[in-house]
């Protein structure tokens, strides 16, 4: 039974990598202390699926996932936590670059997606929506965001009512579809993870 189980995964893993692969995004999102290998994921963005492989530390493959990212559960378990803004360009502009930004990183907001809301928080900016999943990289926020405080002239208070779609570049990595919401404008605005400085 085992060797069978072994020829399969082994001719599975030989299909894997025979049907393209320069397409595949792979990241090590955790290592063990010697400095191995203890999950890494890998993005197609293709087909939006993402693979999940870990390992012992010895090496072997201990267990293999695959999650379609066009299904909403497995969407939301990918959103589920908090993430930043990577940078931002609009019209060839680029208005905000987190790798060229001397904010320090308790200024920049954060974004954390829970299972049915998004809360967002920084600089005198927060924000709080409900959120629905929807198959196929789009999520429905209703909420509102508020900037500045309310004694100022630069203070705004905005119901929000969107259906944004995202498109994943790799585990970490995603790119907010219309984040800005402008019609006669080309924006590009790319999201991170926020990884806990060591």
């Amino acid at each position: 039974m085992k060797q069978t189980l072994d020829h399969i995964f082994i001719l599975s893993f030989l299909f894997l990598i025979s049907c393209g692969g320069s397409d595949i995004v792979e990241e090590v999102i955790e290592k063990y202390e010697n400095g191995d290998t203890k999950v890494e994921m890998k993005f197609k963005p293709d087909e939006n699926v993402l693979e999940r492989y870990a390992f012992n530390q010895v090496g072997e493959l201990v267990f293999f996932e695959v999650d379609s990212l066009l299904q909403r559960e497995f969407f939301r378990s990918y959103l589920l936590g908090n993430w930043k803004m990577k940078f931002m360009i609009v019209d060839e502009d680029t208005l905000y670059n987190y790798e060229n930004s001397s904010d320090i990183e308790p200024t920049q907001n954060i974004y954390k997606f829970t299972h049915d809301s998004l809360f967002v928080n920084g600089w005198k900016y927060e924000a709080s929506y409900r959120v629905k999943y929807i198959d196929s990289l789009r999520i429905d926020l209703n909420g509102q965001w508020s900037f500045d405080d309310d004694s100022l002239s630069t203070y705004r208070v905005i119901a929000v009512n969107d259906k944004d779609t995202l498109t994943i570049n790799s585990y970490n990595e995603f790119v907010w579809n219309n984040f800005l919401n402008t019609t006669d404008k080309e924006e590009l605005v790319v999201f991170v993870r926020n990884q806990p400085t060591p």
